[in-house]
């Protein structure tokens, strides 16, 4: 054997590391087995009994320790528009009884909030309603208005993804993909 190389073997070699377990579990499945027979079950079903509960110790033995498993820094992804920020939205939108929760609604109308700001109109201000209307349309600024007590349909969130998809695209005329410049810059 090669020092250093680890010998390969049934589980890895985890038995050989466990041998007093391995022992002791073989004495207690044997102790079991003859129990179950002297007690009255046949020898096949004893020799089962047995055999079983030695099975189960090995894989329970050969299972790895305890292992503390090292997330990553919430802190060091929390940028808006990340990946994380991104699963976490998703997640959030996880439909209940086909109603978006106000953990998903939550970041849609901070999204909402922060493309708004960019033209100078507030969300929470009734006096921009209807520039805000007219930009997004009368449907996606009632559901991003709505009381936190009424959760919004998904298809309602999904209209108001899309409405400030738009907004920001014509703010941004780069982040249209080509199709999409076309048939803009055709009108």
């Amino acid at each position: 054997m090669t020092p250093g190389v680890p010998r390969a073997g049934l589980f890895g070699g985890e038995l050989r590391r466990h041998g007093a377990r391995v022992a002791l579990l073989a004495a207690g499945a044997a102790l079991a087995g003859v129990a179950c027979w002297v007690v009255g079950m046949d020898a096949g079903h004893a020799a089962t009994v047995g055999l079983a509960l030695a099975a189960a110790g090995l894989c329970w033995i050969a299972l790895p320790g305890h292992r503390e498993v090292a997330w990553p820094d919430a802190a060091a992804t929390d940028e808006v528009g990340a990946r994380w920020d991104v699963a976490r939205l998703s997640w959030s939108l996880r439909p209940k009884r086909g109603r978006v929760p106000l953990a998903g609604m939550r970041p849609v109308q901070d999204l909402a909030r922060r493309r708004l700001e960019l033209r100078g109109l507030d969300l929470g201000d009734p006096r921009d309603r209807a520039a805000i209307e007219r930009l997004v349309g009368e449907a996606v600024y009632a559901t991003l208005a709505l009381p936190a007590t009424r959760p919004p349909h998904v298809r309602a969130v999904l209209r108001c993804l899309d409405a400030l998809d738009r907004l920001d695209a014509h703010d941004h005329p780069d982040a249209l993909d080509p199709s999409q410049k076309e048939t803009r810059h055709d009108r």
